[in-house]
């Protein structure tokens, strides 16, 4: 039985009588690949927006953060990006409630960590509504570009004030020229 695997590129036997391979007796007619067998654990990227009460302080609301950031930790995983949006107007009311702290958290782990953090978020009365999304190529380039865009509409104004500041500050110093030779 062919497998369709480069045979140069493996140890191989196609012994048709029995086999040891990797403490394994097979007595089949089969091309068996020996050698240390490697678990890989793939990193995934995903992204969660939870909504926490207004009734809290902010402290309440930084100590909220931190408590999921090192739940990510815990699970094997790590923050890639953070981003609060601040109290913002529910479309409808959640537990009689119209506004909410938005938060986005970016974050890389394995599958195994989604569960147990989706189920911190519903035992803590704090949060009120929460969304993990797995994120594919697409939707990283998108989240990356998002964050370049809401990065250069900051800088822009800074440059702006500099560069307004110039032309007036060029201007007092020729009306001062003007009134030194007058």
């Amino acid at each position: 039985m062919n497998l369709g695997v480069n045979k140069a590129s493996f140890a191989h036997s196609t012994n048709s009588d029995k086999v040891l391979c990797s403490n394994l007796v097979v007595s089949l007619s089969v091309t068996y690949f020996c050698g240390p067998f490697k678990i890989i654990i793939t990193m995934n990227r995903y992204e969660t927006v939870f909504i926490m009460t207004p009734v809290l302080s902010t402290d309440q609301v930084a100590e909220t953060v931190k408590k999921y950031q090192a739940a990510i930790a815990s699970n094997g995983g790590k923050v890639l990006h953070e981003d609060a949006w601040g109290l913002r107007k529910l479309a409808y009311p959640i537990q009689k409630k119209s506004t909410g702290f938005y938060h986005l958290i970016e974050w890389e782990a394995p599958g195994t960590a989604v569960q147990p953090f989706e189920t911190d978020f519903r035992r803590d009365e704090r949060i009120l509504r929460f969304l993990t999304t797995a994120m594919d190529k697409h939707h990283i380039a998108y989240a990356e570009a998002r964050r370049d865009k809401s990065n250069r509409k900051t800088e822009p104004k800074a440059e702006a004030t500099v560069e307004a500041t110039a032309p007036a500050a060029a201007e007092a110093k020729t009306s001062e020229k003007g009134k030194v030779e007058a």
